[in-house]
């Protein structure tokens, strides 16, 4: 029983005298010392329960860089002087031959590219990851892929993925500033390199041609 209780009896003054001795013996840190030991108690039932509950930050790629996919090629005025006779001499020989559709195609395509010839590359992020590849949004896995191999004209290079996908299966984008050999030793850990591959004609001649 409470000392007041005694002191003053056990009339409704000395129950309200004992309880606020009680209260005043209870400090507002001992109440939040109790709510802290309580909560860290459950806290290893909610993250078990709840494991997105416990902050993790996503793991570092191997290796990610940007890059154009495609190099724009220096081309000189000569080369513009001559793109051009050759596009008004097709526009010409279609409107003389009564192919309207491939006149009006051949100019549309030569004023389209007269339009985007300063055009800045567009940088596109790739990442290599542990279960597949990301170029920009779009992920790709391992398991979807079948080889890769990297073509090296210089002073550029090129790495090209071959994906199981029937359309657009080849994913090429440019190895930047990136070591090549760096690239290697990181893809030969998920796919097959395929070390005899060669520059493929049409490539070669869209660089011959500064296409």
């Amino acid at each position: 029983m409470c000392w007041a209780s005694k002191s003053r009896g056990c009339g409704g003054s000395g129950i309200r005298a004992c309880r606020n001795v009680m209260f005043q013996q209870i400090s507002s840190e001992n109440i939040r010392g109790f709510y802290a030991t309580f909560l860290t108690g459950l806290s290893p039932f909610f993250l078990l329960q709840y494991p997105d509950l416990e902050t993790q930050n996503p793991p570092t790629p191997p290796l990610s860089w940007e890059a154009p996919l495609t190099i724009t090629p220096e081309r000189s005025k000569r080369w513009y002087v001559i793109g051009s006779a050759g596009v008004l001499g097709g526009a010409v020989l279609g409107f003389l031959t009564g192919n309207w559709s491939f006149a009006v195609t051949i100019l549309l395509v030569g004023g389209a590219y007269f339009l985007v010839r300063n055009a800045p590359p567009v940088l596109h992020r790739i990442s290599i990851e542990e279960t597949g590849f990301r170029l920009d949004d779009a992920f790709t896995s391992w398991k979807d892929c079948r080889d890769f191999w990297l073509i090296t004209v210089a002073p550029h290079t090129a790495l090209h993925i071959q994906t199981k996908r029937r359309f657009n299966g080849e994913i090429v984008i440019q190895a930047g500033g990136t070591d090549p050999d760096a690239i290697r030793t990181i893809l030969a850990q998920y796919l097959p390199e395929r070390s005899n591959q060669k520059e493929h004609f049409t490539d070669y001649l869209i660089r011959i041609f500064k296409l």
